[in-house]
């Protein structure tokens, strides 16, 4: 069954604490809506680090508008969009300003929020069901880990594209042969923005990795920073700071041409025109598979 209308905007969460940290739920809450809708494609989207509710809302709502408004006149458009929230602010003190300190208990809190994303997206991976997924900064590292549960490519096979935009995962962890290196998304199915003016991949990144220690401490070179390793899909360079990814139309424009690969490509003009070419062959089979979807 096929959704009626246009695209729904649906929230998922493994949040206990509407706001402020708090442990990881035991199940999805809000899955009940997805299930019942009947989408067959999901446009998914996960928050980074430090985000209370209210701050990841108003940066999917960015991405989402920006989408939407580029298919606006595509017959072809995700079911839904999954605003995916996870508890990745650990309280530290009375108020917020020191939450950030807490990183190393938030990488565990990604780990568990992508166990709990993984096994839900088992459960609705039936014939049919197509996903984008979407993640900004350590909202990546929750998109690789949950992939990553899934052996020669399962999930991975449900799975159209995938856009890391400021991802906060150390490069040694995709590394060929590293744990996060297995998620089995072909390289042309996957982009990687990056960009060497993010001051928060550049200094508080590393810094969060040392505090974490262990295997976190091993690697302090972010992927989103100037997109190594080459293995793990295809980097883009861009001028963004931390925070400017969910607005920026050049990361709508790369899901938008999913789902319909006729609209043009918007572009980087300052550096390496070349960066946003995609293996067309890849785009027009996945354009041809969603097209039989909504017919």
């Amino acid at each position: 069954m096929k959704p009626r209308g246009g695209t729904r905007q649906i929230g998922l969460s493994v949040r206990v604490e509407e706001n402020r940290g708090g442990p990881v739920a035991s199940d999805i809450m809000g899955r009940v809506e997805l299930d019942s809708s009947g989408a067959r494609t999901v446009l998914l989207l996960v928050h980074g680090f430090n985000n209370t509710r209210k701050q990841a809302e108003k940066s999917f709502g960015k991405f989402s508008g920006n989408v939407l408004h580029l298919l606006e006149d595509s017959r072809i458009k995700p079911d839904v969009i999954a605003h995916f929230h996870w508890p990745g602010n650990a309280a530290v003190g009375l108020t917020g300003c020191l939450d950030v300190f807490a990183y190393a208990i938030d990488i565990e809190k990604a780990k568990d929020a992508a166990d709990r994303l993984a096994a839900y997206l088992w459960d609705v991976a039936t014939p049919g069901f197509r996903l984008v997924m979407v993640g900004h900064s350590m909202g990546c590292r929750v998109i690789l880990e949950a992939l990553q549960r899934f052996r020669a490519g399962a999930l991975g096979a449900y799975v159209d594209f995938v856009v890391l935009m400021a991802a906060a995962v150390p490069i040694g962890m995709a590394l060929p042969g590293a744990r996060l290196s297995n998620v089995q998304i072909p390289p042309q199915r996957l982009v990687k923005f990056h960009s060497t003016k993010d001051m928060a991949l550049s200094i508080g990144f590393p810094l969060g990795q040392w505090r974490a220690g262990g295997e976190e401490a091993a690697s302090l070179e972010a992927v989103g920073r100037f997109g190594a390793p080459a293995n793990l899909g295809h980097g883009v360079a861009t001028d963004n700071g931390h925070s400017d990814y969910w607005g920026d139309q050049i990361m709508a424009s790369a899901v938008a041409n999913v789902y319909n690969s006729a609209l043009p490509l918007i572009r980087y003009a300052y550096k390496r025109p070349e960066i946003m070419t995609l293996e067309a062959r890849a785009l027009e089979e996945r354009t041809l598979s969603l097209r039989k979807l909504s017919s």
